[in-house]
């Protein structure tokens, strides 16, 4: 037998909106000024073009497109920032991914 879908008040949905918004603003990201940062934006491009590649897919067999630079150990957990060491090409997925990986590691 079909059901009516449930009816969320407007003052529900902007609460829960604002919950959001309050969640992101307490996780942002604590480094935004370096990530803006021009040296770092120079750096990033260079380390791109030097390895086009995310090397996560590549592990598998799969050809993808770097999209980003991860920090292997974040800075702010004492990584070197511009040390090619500490650096890999990543796509945006495996990114996500383990940056995941990397809050549950450091955040016990």
């Amino acid at each position: 037998m079909p059901y009516s879908p449930p009816v969320h008040s407007i003052k529900q949905s902007e609460q829960s909106r604002l919950q959001g918004q309050k969640e992101y603003n307490r996780t942002k990201r604590e480094n935004q000024s370096f990530y803006s940062s021009s040296q770092w934006t120079k750096a990033s491009k260079q380390y791109r073009k030097a390895n086009p590649l995310c090397v996560m897919c590549n592990g598998k067999g799969i050809t993808t497109p770097a999209q980003c630079v991860d920090h292997i150990k974040p800075i702010k957990y004492g990584g070197d920032p511009f040390s090619h060491d500490n650096l890999r090409s990543l796509c945006n997925m495996h990114h996500a991914q383990v940056t995941v990986e990397q809050n549950e590691k450091y955040n016990k």
